[in-house]
């Protein structure tokens, strides 16, 4: 509420909670982008989940020493303990639920394939604006084939070969 005071704002405790979530988010932020982009094979997507694994165990070691070097934010607010942020909730083994594990690894490598998707949705709604609204389907079928293919064109290349006054 407008001009009254935010009690929150002034308990340490919360501020270091706070403190805390904003580093964990950057790092969650920055593996988010690892995983998207095009031409992204599973493997380095693994990749990418299984450093990030490695570096919360890292952390966790670190944080349950008080050292909160890889958490600058949290560090500001000199809290006076850090092994509470060094609990990570013990994830399922893949024995426990053998099934259920392999249907997560499918989902998992779909993780690529978004942001494709996302970028054909993209140049779909570039292509289809007011302003073009008598482009045929067939047409904005090809603009769109063209938009999302990853071979490269050499437009010098294609107009000098195109003859542009036909003789009679």
């Amino acid at each position: 509420m407008k001009g009254k005071p935010v009690v929150e704002l002034s308990d340490s405790k919360w501020l270091c909670d706070l403190g805390f979530m904003v580093d964990i988010t950057k790092y969650l932020a920055e593996l988010n982008v690892k995983l998207q982009g095009p031409i992204q094979l599973f493997s380095f997507l693994l990749s990418n989940v299984k450093s990030f694994e490695a570096k919360l165990k890292l952390w966790q070691l670190q944080l349950e020493k008080g050292n909160t070097v890889h958490f600058p934010t949290l560090q500001e607010q000199k809290p006076a303990v850090t092994s509470e942020y060094a609990v990570l909730q013990t994830v399922v083994g893949a024995e426990d639920f053998p099934i259920l594990r392999r249907h997560a690894l499918k989902f998992a490598s779909l993780f690529g394939t978004t942001y494709r998707c996302e970028q054909f949705f993209s140049k779909l709604i570039l292509a289809k604006t007011r302003l073009r609204s008598r482009l045929t389907d067939l047409n904005q079928e090809n603009q769109l084939r063209v938009a999302s293919s990853s071979l490269s064109s050499d437009i010098r290349r294609l107009a000098k070969e195109k003859q542009f006054q036909p003789s009679h």
